[in-house]
C-alpha cells in the first residue's frame, strides 16, 4: 500500500490560497454562529492540525 501517512508525508495544514480561502470560511462559519460554544481562533485550529501532523508523521513507518 502507497498511503502519504505510511511514509510520513501527511499533509493537513493548507498553504497559500487554499489557506486564505479555508480562513475566509471558517471566519464566516464563526460570524453566523455555525459552531457551537468557543470556537477556536483560526490561527490556534492551524497550530492544532500542525501538532496533528507532526505526531501522525513522525509515528510513521520509514
Amino acid at each position: 500500500m502507497n498511503l502519504p501517512i505510511v511514509k510520513g508525508h501527511l499533509n493537513i495544514v493548507p498553504t497559500g490560497d487554499a489557506r486564505i480561502a479555508l480562513a475566509d470560511d471558517y471566519a464566516n462559519m464563526r460570524a453566523d454562529q455555525v459552531m457551537l460554544g468557543d470556537a477556536l481562533s483560526f490561527d490556534h485550529l492551524m497550530q492544532a492540525c500542525s501538532e496533528v501532523e507532526t505526531l501522525a508523521n513522525k509515528a510513521a513507518v520509514p
